[in-house]
């Protein structure tokens, strides 16, 4: 295996470009042969760009290599006969939650006092576990042999699991510590995330042709330097990364003092370089303005209003590529509404959690409804939603935020000082006063609005312990007897919303795990953890990419202006 190394900056993807290009030819068969890995797919069309540029600078016409992700390219490889389909996180969660939700001197152990906790133990678990896989398991766990004989690949995973088992228990003697290993092994199994990727890598190692070029601005990690040196038996392989001491100027040791910093700053993003710091330069290395701020903030406002007017600033200067590092979420988040205001677009891809959507929150406020026995606060809060009864208003409503009949509902929840019980809300639109009875049309069908809320609340009222796939059933059902659905798909998160329970009612249908049984309150708790993981990507018109947040990671092998 060859590895090169150049300097972080401006210059690198150029460099790395044309450092892959000269592999590629002096290895690959044939015009286009060739794979290039990198780390995420942000980096595919910067790589790509680069590559295509370098190619027209040689004026050679040339087919470019396929460029993806290692996770991208194992998904490539064709499903495997009589292995087990793999688990899925709620298969596993669940696992762990039965084996806790039994075992009273376990929950206390790990301090699981109630129904929402023990979901948090068991998702932390889960988590553990994954990372001591990630860490202690090889591609000798996944042994290639076994591959046409599950049995077999079981039995080599267990034989790992068991031998780093004895290591660690030695180490950490505390009950947690070996209640937490005792869990690793129960959820590192053939059929587990981590060794399902390990068995792919060794699978892959059996398929590889033509020349292969990792790039990245890491080290690779164990397991994947592993099937580096393995791939480097089978086909050429060149490792790209950063170097970080290419100019001689910044330690291999963490700076220490502010000039260090500045320094290890400067070799970063050397385009922030001032007229003064660019003349101790190397005359070939392009360093412009504008020049590296540090920008003080009292407030959480002032820091956002600071960095959107930052980026309008750039953009009025003729600046087309600008990054976002939303180090803060809330905080970009707050930029990302300033900069709506004067119509800047910009594309995210952090993603947002889908449980902060208007969406996901007038679910969850539905569920908060029916534990509340229709507790009016919740009830409120659902009912003036754009999802809920909406595409049943009568043409008066139409266009409005808050309906006549959801008005009317406040005005005597207020009047009555009613604060929930579905009884005192039905005797609260029954008992209407005679000057009302001649009332506009949406406030007589007060009583029939309500109704429809009080009989679907039973339903789950009456549903009791039931099993996971019958409460996936009531969720799915609920949206369409509340006529929801209407009002989620004209909504972008609503529909990402929709489509994420129709994906949870495909896992769970006819699965081992569809007959678990659980209580309103384990199903909410479940439901709240499982919107918490899930992800929300706000569609941006692809073309125009002027503004762009971003994690920290994501900036790397970048180009901004």
């Amino acid at each position: 295996m060859q590895t090169l190394a150049f300097a972080p900056g401006p210059a690198f993807l150029s460099r790395a470009a044309d450092a892959t290009w000269r592999f590629l030819d002096a290895h690959a068969q044939s015009s286009g042969a060739g794979t290039v890995v990198v780390p995420t797919a942000a980096q595919i069309p910067g790589v790509r760009s680069a590559l295509h540029a370098s190619a027209q600078a040689s004026g050679m016409p040339r087919l470019l290599p396929r460029i993806l992700t290692l996770g991208h390219w194992l998904l490539d490889l064709p499903p495997e006969p009589g292995l087990p389909a793999a688990r899925t996180t709620l298969s596993r969660l669940l696992a762990v939650q039965q084996a806790l939700k039994t075992q009273a001197w376990l929950r206390e152990a790990l301090g699981a006092q109630d129904d929402a906790a023990l979901w948090g133990v068991a998702q932390v678990m889960v988590t553990v576990s994954d990372e001591l896989s990630q860490r202690w398991l090889t591609l000798d766990a996944a042994d290639s042999d076994a591959q046409e004989r599950p049995d077999a690949l079981e039995a080599a995973l267990a034989e790992a699991l068991e031998r780093t088992y004895a290591q660690l228990s030695e180490r950490f003697l505390a009950t947690e510590s070996r209640i937490v290993l005792t869990f690793w092994r129960l959820l590192s199994g053939a059929a587990d995330p981590i060794p399902v990727r390990l068995h792919a890598m060794r699978r892959l190692l059996e398929a590889l042709q033509g020349p292969m070029v990792w790039m990245s601005p890491t080290d690779p990690e164990a397991v994947d330097l592993d099937f580096l040196q393995r791939a480097a038996e089978h086909v050429p392989v060149l490792a790209i990364g950063y170097d970080w001491n290419a100019r001689g100027e910044v330690s291999s040791s963490c700076p220490v003092t502010h000039a260090d910093f500045r320094d290890l700053l400067l070799h970063a993003w050397p385009e922030c370089a001032t007229p003064a710091q660019a003349a101790h330069e190397d005359s070939d290395t392009e360093l412009s303005a504008p020049v590296l701020h540090i920008a003080g903030a009292a407030r959480f406002e002032d820091e956002a209003a600071f960095a959107a007017h930052t980026l309008v600033d750039w953009l009025n200067a003729g600046r087309r590529s600008l990054a976002l590092v939303a180090q803060d979420r809330i905080v970009a988040r707050r930029v990302r509404a300033l900069l709506a205001r004067v119509n800047v677009p910009v594309r995210d891809e952090t993603g947002w959690k889908l449980s902060t959507t208007r969406a996901a929150a007038a679910l969850m406020r539905w569920v908060d409804v029916v534990q509340g026995d229709g507790d009016t606060a919740a009830l409120l809060d659902l009912i003036k939603s754009p999802f809920c009864l909406r595409d049943i208003n009568t043409a008066a409503d139409a266009g409005i935020a808050t309906p006549a009949w959801v008005a009317e509902l406040e005005r005597r929840i207020r009047r009555h000082n009613v604060s929930g019980g579905w009884g005192r809300l039905r005797r609260l639109v029954a008992d209407r006063p005679a000057e009302e009875a001649d009332g506009e049309p949406q406030v007589s069908r007060l009583a029939d609005r309500l109704g429809l809320l009080a009989d679907e609340a039973a339903l789950w009222r009456r549903a009791g312990n039931a099993t996971l796939e019958a409460w996936v059933t009531l969720l799915a059902g609920t949206l369409d007897r509340l006529h929801m659905r209407t009002g989620l798909q004209n909504d972008d998160a609503g529909r990402q919303l929709l489509d994420w329970i129709d994906r949870l009612r495909a896992s769970v249908h006819g699965s081992t795990d569809a007959a678990a049984r659980f209580s309103l309150t384990e199903w909410r708790a479940l439901l709240s953890m499982l919107l918490e993981s899930a992800v929300f990507s706000e569609p941006a018109p692809p073309a125009d990419r002027r503004v762009v947040i971003l994690p920290l990671n994501g900036a790397r092998m970048r180009r901004f202006d």
